[in-house]
């Protein structure tokens, strides 16, 4: 559905069906947008999500993609909505746990687990704590555990009692007896039943107290004897009683975990785990004596004390990834790509001065989240944080996750770190970014090319055909229903399709940056149901085409003031424009300006000198450093063409100035070349140009005239200027002929151009620019040019030889930084 080129005859203008394509309202076979049916949900981008699916399934290492895009153009919402599609046929990833290493000191043990199965383990431990903090206690309470318990005790004191009647009797034969005091047990001799007091022991002869020594040193090894035979008696009371509470607990526990043991027989991992918790369960009975005040004042197991967490807490399950919920892979978008986001983290508590931790207080990142699936991140948020960047690339590297502080060397404060177990890493990545993003990690990140081989690119427009208009209005239609909007007429979405167009800036495409079209479809949902209101009338139940035109036209409104500011000094000739007499050296260029979001055009007058000269050449913008690298360009460009078409033959021995009047900003850009070249050829012919035609366009070496940027605005922009200076005034405007299928002008100016009021003239040469603005040929004109520069060359006294043009240039029809200055500056 391109627009035709028909053969017209020379110079002739455009018609009004040219400088606007029209969308049909009747080629559509619905009246409103309700009565659709499902929509292509990837609208025009199927190279791309093509690129997309390939590294999705790819399992070689390094297949993760990077989506490159313009924003607005859906590359996030669409990327996101077909890797959901594509995860949901996939097998759903395991869950990941981390529990107490009984074995390793308290460190974090990572348990993989089916899906599902890692809440059940975590609930399942809280259920069997729960459970033995008070089925424990009550297994110590009973009868038989009493019974068994006193036999024990029964048992020690008779042993006891037997050893110590030994030990009495023993001594009793070397005539000493043995007394238990505060301290102890004493020794003391006794003659006939009754203890010698120390006169009576001093009244025994030397003989006799030598043999009380002797036999007190007997009596004192006996009692060493027998108060080993006390410990020994004592620890093997505690090993009874130790085994009993064992026994006793021991099917209690086995009874309360019975249930996880059976629901994961099959895990290897888990069923180990769980024997550890049993033994280490029934090697800290103590602990489960505690009541509740106790437990939640935060007792601790013996040798545990430095650790300010509940000894209970060792039996926890943190379950970091939970996959219970998912019917599929995971797709998990992240909008805050910091390190501790994307990779983990492991949180602490401050505890006397220390800063502690525990395998209860890692946290999941989002890989975490993602692994067996799919991660989104915006690129441009992630190379915020460099960290987060380098720790993802070594992610994908190594291929686990490993967490760890990435600041660690840079700590002050003394910490008490653990050591989690590596998770192994199965995830594709998803950057996505604009092509600027792309290209800057491509060149300088030597990593890049190798972790994400894969580009998928989403284009900014697509081409207009029958199919793809139909495939825009099930967009629209999706769109509408997705937000809850009214319905959009046939004619709504025509008018639709045709700001696509303007927005695609050429006739023969549609724009794909959803974003804007979804905006304008928001508002034209609100001028609808608005206007309604203000007249008294139902709430409408569609959008209709005039709705959009309010839509369009408030939104453009709404970024004005400044135009209309330029428009007010045109009119008011404080920025000076030409329109009646044609002028030598003089020509309306175009230029356009942009504020915000919103570009506009404008008319400014250009003019051109020749002079004798020197041949020095200079390039006054450039000079002043108000200069870019396009409009110098465009300046080496027009001198080559000068050059090449003038001076084949003999010197140019002159000086060339040309300048954009009234302009003190600084610019960029060719596309004033066109006009910049027939200012100088008048100039040189000393022949007028009309000044009611305006020109831009950019030019080759050889005279032919190339497409530029802003047809569209620069049009407009002239238009409405010279209407707020002469209004009813006819005009024209001089474009590339390439630019033709780019014109998308607004329903003003398609009406002005079907009345005749505005001429739109498409070229291809400069000559056939100059034919138009001089209403001479071109071959006449060339005549009047080379006449002139003989002229000047006969004129010229001892010029050095091969002097060469000069062309000073002021601005072209770049985006300046601020305002023009409407002051004329001398």
């Amino acid at each position: 559905m391109a627009p035709r080129r028909s053969k017209r005859p020379k110079h002739q203008p455009l018609s009004a069906n040219e400088v606007r394509w029209a969308c049909d309202p009747g080629s559509f076979d619905f009246e409103t947008t309700e009565t659709l049916g499902s929509p292509e949900p990837f609208l025009g981008q199927k190279r791309a999500l093509r690129a997309l699916q390939f590294g999705a399934q790819a399992h070689n290492p390094g297949f993760n993609v990077f989506v490159v895009g313009q924003h607005g153009t859906g590359r996030t919402s669409m990327s996101r909505q077909f890797l959901e599609r594509l995860a949901a046929t996939r097998r759903t990833p395991p869950d990941y746990c981390y529990v107490h290493d009984f074995d390793n000191g308290g460190e974090a043990h990572a348990l993989r687990l089916p899906p599902g199965t890692g809440r059940k383990l975590r609930d399942g431990m809280l259920a069997v704590v729960k459970e033995l903090r008070q089925s424990l206690p009550r297994a110590f309470e009973e009868e038989d555990y009493e019974r068994d318990r006193m036999a024990i005790r029964m048992t020690i004191e008779q042993r006891q009692a037997e050893v110590f009647e030994n030990l009495r009797q023993a001594a009793e034969d070397k005539g000493f007896a043995i007394a238990r005091t505060q301290q102890g047990f004493a020794v003391a001799p006794v003659r006939e039943g009754v203890v010698l007091e120390p006169a009576q022991l001093a009244e025994l002869d030397d003989e006799e107290q030598d043999e009380l020594k002797v036999a007190e040193k007997a009596v004192r090894d006996l009692l060493r004897q027998t108060l080993r035979q006390f410990r020994d008696i004592e620890k093997s009371s505690i090993r009874d009683l130790e085994d009993l509470e064992r026994e006793s607990a021991d099917s209690v526990v086995a009874h309360a975990i019975s249930d996880l043991m059976e629901a994961t027989g099959d895990l290897e991992d888990v069923q180990a785990y769980l024997e550890a918790v049993k033994g280490d369960i029934l090697g800290n009975l103590d602990e489960f004596k505690a009541d509740d005040e106790e437990a939640e004042a935060g007792m601790m197991s013996p040798g545990h004390m430095e650790v300010p967490f509940p000894f209970i807490d060792r039996y926890k399950v943190n379950l970091l990834v939970d996959n219970s919920a998912n019917a599929g892979a995971p797709v998990i978008q992240e909008d805050f790509p910091t390190y501790r986001n994307l990779l983990g983290r492991i949180n602490h508590e401050a505890h006397f001065g220390n800063m502690v931790t525990h395998f209860s207080m890692i946290r999941p990142g989002s890989l975490h989240l993602a692994n067996g699936g799919f991660l989104v991140i915006d690129a441009e948020d992630l190379l915020r944080n460099p960290q987060a960047w380098d720790g993802l690339k070594r992610a994908l590297r190594v291929k686990h996750l490993k967490l760890e502080e990435p600041f660690e060397q840079l700590k002050i404060q003394a910490t008490v770190d653990i050591e989690p177990d590596p998770i192994p890493l199965d995830v594709k990545v998803v950057l996505i970014g604009t092509p600027l993003i792309f290209h800057l990690l491509h060149n300088n990140d030597s990593d890049f090319p190798e972790l994400f081989k894969v580009t998928a690119e989403f284009r900014p427009s697509m081409g207009r055909s029958d199919r793809s208009i139909e495939a825009f209005a099930g967009f629209c239609a999706a769109r509408c229903e997705e937000l809850e909007l009214l319905p959009l007429e046939a004619n709504a979405v025509a008018r639709l399709c045709e700001h696509s167009a303007r927005s695609a800036g050429q006739q023969d495409r549609l724009d794909l940056r959803f974003r804007d079209l979804i905006d304008l479809i928001h508002e034209s949902d609100f001028w609808a149901r608005q206007t309604c209101y203000d007249k008294g009338l139902p709430a409408p139940c569609a959008i209709h085409a005039d709705h959009v035109d309010i839509a369009v036209n408030q939104r453009s409104d709404r970024g004005r003031n400044l135009q209309e500011t330029v428009v007010r000094l045109i009119g008011e000739g404080t920025i000076r424009i030409d329109l009646d007499d044609p002028v030598v050296g003089q020509i309306n260029g175009l230029t356009v300006l942009q504020v915000g979001q919103t570009p506009f055009g404008a008319p400014a007058r250009l003019s051109a000198r020749i002079t004798a000269g020197q041949g020095y050449v200079v390039n006054v913008e450039r000079e002043v450093q108000l200069s870019g690298p396009f409009h110098n360009k465009g300046v080496l460009i027009l001198t080559g063409y000068i050059k090449g078409k003038y001076g084949r033959h003999y010197p140019l021995s002159v000086n060339a100035s040309v300048v954009f009047e009234q302009s003190y900003s600084p610019v960029d850009g060719d596309s004033a070349t066109l006009a910049e070249i027939c200012a100088i050829v008048s100039a040189a012919a000393e022949l007028p140009l009309r000044q009611d035609v305006a020109v831009t366009g950019s030019v080759d070496q050889m005279g032919q005239v190339q497409a530029v940027g802003g047809v569209n605005e620069k049009i407009e922009g002239f238009w409405t200027a010279i209407q707020a200076l002469q209004p009813g005034r006819t005009a024209g405007v001089i474009l590339p002929r390439t630019n033709v299928r780019h014109l998308m002008l607004d329903q003003e100016l398609v009406e002005a151009v079907r009345l005749g009021q505005l001429s739109i003239w498409p070229v291809d040469t400069v000559d056939q620019a100059l034919e138009i603005l001089t209403g001479m040929p071109a071959v006449q004109i060339d005549v009047l040019v080379e006449d002139h520069l003989e002229t000047l060359r006969d004129n010229v006294k001892g010029g050095p030889p091969g002097a060469e043009s000069m062309v000073i240039l002021s601005q072209a029809d770049g985006i300046p930084t601020g305002p023009p200055d409407p002051t004329p500056k001398r």
